[in-house]
C-alpha cells in the first residue's frame, strides 16, 4: 500500500469514528489539502496552507494511530510541516554529504536510554558487548519484549558506541522485513546459488550484524535459510557479534529447527520488561530534554500514569505535545495533554 492509500484509509477509519458532521467535513478537507512522507524516521504531515496546519491539529493523534496501524510501524516521530518547509528540508537533507546513511539512528545511544532496576542488567551487559563485541560470553545477544519496551533504542546505542570507539569494525543494522526484501531483489537479479552466495557475503562482510524484529523472518522461506546460513557463520567466526532483537522469545518462532533455536539462545537470551511507573516519568522528562519542550509535572506524571506499557508512545505522546507548542505558542496545560492525547491513550491501555 503507497502512502496516497495509507493516507486516504486513515481518513476514512477516522472518519467512521465521528459522529459529528462538520469534522466529518473537515477531515474530508485535510485529505485534499495534506499529504503524508515517512522521513528519517519521522511521519510528516504536509499541509498546503496555514489554514489546514491548524485545522489539522486536534486530529493528528488520531490519525498517527490509524497509520501507525495500517503501516505496522509504531517507530515514528511526527512533524506538521507546511509543503515549503518541507520541501526545504528535502533540499537541506540532500545537500548534506554528512548524512547518516546506514540506518543507525544517531540519537540512540546509552547516555539517553533511561533504565530501571528490572532491565539493569541487560543494560550492562549491552555496554560489555558494545566495548568488547565478539566475546563468546555475550555472542548471540538475543534481545526480546512487547513493542515499544526499548529494543531497538539498544541496538542502536551498542552500534553507535562501536562506531565511535572501534572505527575500524563494520556495523550492518537491519530490519528483517528489509533483510528479506534485499535477498528477494538478489534473487532475481540472476542465478539464485550466484546470488545466494553473493547476498551472504554481503553481510559476513561486516564485523557486527544487528538484525530487527526477528520475528517477521519466519514469513520467507528462502530468506529464513540463508539467514540460518549467515547464522552458522557469525558464531564460528572469531570476533563477530551477532545481535538480534525481536517481540517474541526464541522458543516461540515457528519453521525453525530445533539448531537454530539453540543457537540463538546459547549466548545472552534476555527480555526487556515494562518500565516501572518512576521509570516511565523518567523517560518522559528525558524525551522533553531531547525535545527542548517544558512541560509542568502534572501532565508528565499523566503520560507516565497513562501509557504503562510502550517507551516508543510516551515518545510519541512527547512529541505531539512539542507540535502543539510550536503551533500555538503556548505553553501545554494538563487539559490540554488530556484532550490531544486521548486516542494515545485509549490505544494503550489496551
Amino acid at each position: 500500500m503507497d502512502l496516497e492509500q495509507v493516507w486516504h484509509e486513515a481518513i476514512q477509519r477516522c472518519k467512521q469514528q465521528i459522529n459529528d458532521p462538520l469534522k466529518k467535513a473537515a477531515l474530508d478537507v485535510i485529505e485534499l489539502q495534506t499529504s503524508i512522507n515517512i522521513t528519517c524516521s519521522d511521519l510528516c504531515f504536509i499541509c498546503n496552507n496555514d489554514f489546514v496546519k491548524k485545522l489539522i491539529f486536534e486530529y493528528v493523534p488520531a490519525l498517527y494511530m490509524e497509520i501507525a496501524r495500517i503501516t505496522d510501524n509504531t517507530n515514528l516521530g511526527i512533524k506538521l510541516l507546511l509543503s515549503g518547509e518541507f520541501q526545504h528540508s528535502r533540499m537541506t537533507e540532500n545537500s548534506n554529504p554528512s548524512r547518516n546513511t546506514d540506518n543507525i539512528n544517531p540519537d540512540k545511544t546509552f547516555e539517553n536510554y533511561v533504565t530501571d532496576p528490572e532491565n539493569a542488567n541487560i543494560y550492562e551487559i549491552a555496554q560489555k558487548i558494545a566495548e568488547n563485541p565478539g566475546d563468546e560470553d555475550y555472542n548471540p545477544l538475543f534481545l526480546y519484549g512487547s513493542t515499544g519496551l526499548g529494543k531497538t533504542h539498544l541496538a542502536m546505542a551498542i552500534a553507535n558506541r562501536i562506531k565511535k570507539n572501534r572505527p575500524e569494525l563494520s556495523v550492518l543494522y537491519i530490519r528483517a522485513e528489509e533483510f528479506i526484501r534485499l535477498f528477494v531483489e538478489s534473487m532475481a537479479k540472476s542465478s539464485y546459488v550466484d546470488n545466494q552466495v553473493s547476498f551472504e557475503d554481503s553481510i559476513l562482510q561486516h564485523d557486527v550484524f544487528i538484525i530487527d524484529d526477528l520475528q517477521t523472518l519466519t514469513k520467507g522461506e528462502r530468506s529464513r535459510e540463508t539467514f540460518f546460513k549467515i547464522i552458522d557463520n557469525y558464531l564460528d567466526e572469531p570476533g563477530k557479534q551477532l545481535i538480534m532483537t525481536s517481540s517474541k522469545p526464541v522458543g516461540s518462532f515457528k519453521n525453525i529447527p530445533p539448531r537454530i533455536i539453540s543457537e540463538l539462545g546459547s549466548g545472552v537470551c534476555t527480555e526487556i520488561l515494562p518500565p516501572s511507573y518512576e521509570n516511565r516519568v523518567a523517560i518522559t522528562w528525558q524525551k522533553c530534554k531531547e525535545q527542548k519542550l517544558k512541560l509542568d509535572q502534572p501532565v508528565v506524571d499523566y503520560i507516565a500514569q497513562k501509557i504503562r506499557y510502550n517507551v516508543r508512545s510516551i515518545e510519541g505522546a512527547v512529541k505531539t505535545l512539542k507540535t502543539l507548542s510550536e503551533v500555538t505558542a503556548n505553553r501545554i496545560t494538563y487539559n490540554d495533554a488530556v484532550k490531544l492525547l486521548s486516542d494515545l491513550v485509549e490505544s494503550n491501555s489496551r
